[in-house]
């Protein structure tokens, strides 16, 4: 009997881990906690405007993104003479409407555009990017902040992209 209790523990935990992971977007307290002495932030975004950690336009999409996730402080001091910031651990970018994004309750229609993760202000890891509407956009790793290894891209909602698909290697298509 207590082995048949076990198993139904275990079920239900693994159900109520799953259910308290929604959308698979950690809490502003959350990613605080992962990076204490950081600073949680917001920065809009445009294909344009990348600066500091640019992707390609095919992979950015279509309008401003809102960009969300903690920066630590590198200690090197910008020509305005504030601290460099540098992103770090995951990092999520919304669609947004430049004029709706202050008014009450915009934050629940934001669509999500791409999520991955940042070390010392450089992408690393699986990245994945979304048409509005949550169709897959792409899929593929960073290494040092450049694509690397096999790419799959997407022009339009399931339509392959053999042009910017395939493997990278440092960035560069093969």
């Amino acid at each position: 009997m207590a082995r048949k209790g076990m198993k139904w523990l275990s079920l239900l935990g693994s159900a109520l881990l799953l259910a308290g992971c929604g959308d698979g977007i950690p809490s502003d307290k959350t990613l605080q906690a992962r990076y204490p002495d950081g600073s949680f932030g917001d920065t809009l975004e445009t294909v344009d405007s990348q600066v500091d950690c640019p992707v390609p336009a095919f992979l950015f999409g279509e309008g401003p993104q809102l960009a969300r996730g903690i920066a630590l402080q590198t200690g090197v001091v910008n020509p305005d003479g504030g601290l460099a910031l540098h992103r770090w651990g995951q990092w999520h970018y919304f669609y947004v409407d430049p004029e709706e994004i202050y008014r009450p309750g915009y934050a629940s229609r934001k669509h999500l555009a791409a999520r991955g993760e940042f070390r010392d202000g450089q992408r690393v890891g699986i990245w994945e990017f979304w048409f509005p509407g949550y169709e897959l956009r792409a899929r593929g790793a960073f290494v040092d902040g450049r694509m690397d290894g096999e790419w799959e891209v997407r022009s339009g909602p399931g339509v392959p992209d053999p042009e910017h698909s395939g493997l990278y290697v440092g960035g560069v298509k093969q």
